[in-house]
């Protein structure tokens, strides 16, 4: 079941829909590609273990995790998460994102980090922190 459907600037439809475990394999390419360039994450090395990658899943999902994969085309483009906290921090999350070469400037970013403030707010979080190239960001309380 598709979460929402975006029409980004190019004029092409974007699915955003919660990632499943059978669809990691693809999401870790689409992640590998950001990861090759070298520049918009902090990650270095890609990501080639996909049971480690399984068991991230299993274990994020288990807390609170919430990820949704962006496709164009039936091919994903991207994607974002929020990651809760525990214990006295239980009101913040930490939120990801990455889009792949060439759907980049076409309002997919953007679409992605609104959703998640709404998700968040849902999920009763107040406290939004991201991790950029630039800096470590916090966004303003969800309230």
């Amino acid at each position: 079941m598709v979460y929402k459907t975006v029409r980004l600037t190019d004029g092409r439809t974007a699915m955003l829909d919660w990632l499943r475990e059978d669809e990691l394999s693809e999401v870790v390419e689409a992640l590998n590609s950001v990861i090759r360039e070298g520049k918009y994450l902090f990650m270095n090395n890609e990501i080639t273990d996909i049971e480690e990658e399984r068991r991230w899943f299993e274990r994020g999902t288990k807390e609170g995790m919430r990820y949704l994969v962006a496709r164009v085309e039936g091919r994903v483009v991207g994607g974002a998460s929020i990651h809760p906290h525990t214990d006295k921090r239980a009101h913040v999350a930490e939120f990801g994102i990455y889009i792949r070469d060439g759907y980049r400037n076409l309002g997919l970013g953007t679409t992605l980090t609104k959703t998640f403030i709404e998700i968040a707010k849902k999920h009763g979080l107040e406290i939004l922190g991201a991790t950029f190239k630039v800096a470590h960001t916090w966004f303003p309380p969800l309230r």
